[in-house]
């Protein structure tokens, strides 16, 4: 193997390591703000849980702009990492890799936009959600059914709020799913599988 080739393949491995540990960092930070609370009947039949919801979610902003932060850094210094390592490579590997690599970016760059948006939306829907119950909270009882709303027109609202919060979390977990399937595929390709 050329040694251009082997320094390409380490570069490779070593952000492809960053990326996981950038992603778990992430997740961990996620995790500490319990959003899976931010919309529970607890929460929300309070004015004080209520704040706490609308506090967490402020962070979870906050998390956010870090993190496209991180992503930013991230990808301009593997760019330039790899820049570097093709101009050292023979030609016609130059190109073969060139293709692969870009074709890579641009996927990773199109799936964390698409996931930085639709956190986004989670977030603008929690929030309306939380804005809605505060300013219907005369109006509103909570239950076993969760809350009931004295207008149908509130009531419509908040199921649209609701399905938009459904339809992330779908689009998620199926960016994970591919996301996941793309990392186990890297890492096999890169001699970074873990043993069975």
């Amino acid at each position: 193997m050329h040694a251009s080739t082997l320094n390409f393949i380490n570069i490779a491995r070593r952000h492809l390591a960053v990326g996981v540990q950038v992603t778990q960092a992430f997740n961990q930070e996620q995790a500490k703000l319990q959003i899976e609370r931010v919309l529970v009947q607890e929460h929300l039949s309070t004015v004080a849980g209520t704040q706490r919801s609308l506090a967490t979610l402020g962070q979870l902003r906050q998390l956010m702009t870090a993190s496209k932060e991180a992503f930013g850094k991230m990808v301009l210094t593997s760019s330039r990492d790899f820049a570097q390592a093709l101009a050292e490579m023979p030609i016609k590997e130059q190109q073969e890799r060139q293709a692969g690599l870009v074709s890579s970016i641009n996927w990773q760059l199109a799936a964390q936009a698409s996931f930085y948006a639709n956190r986004e939306r989670w977030i603008d829907a929690a929030e309306a959600i939380c804005h809605l119950i505060d300013s219907r909270r005369n109006t509103i009882t909570f239950g076993e059914e969760g809350a009931v709303f004295s207008s149908d027109e509130d009531l419509t609202h908040f199921e649209e709020l609701l399905a938009v919060i459904d339809e992330v979390h779908q689009l998620e977990v199926a960016g994970i799913q591919e996301r996941m399937a793309r990392l186990s595929r890297a890492l096999t390709l890169l001699g970074m599988a873990p043993s069975a």
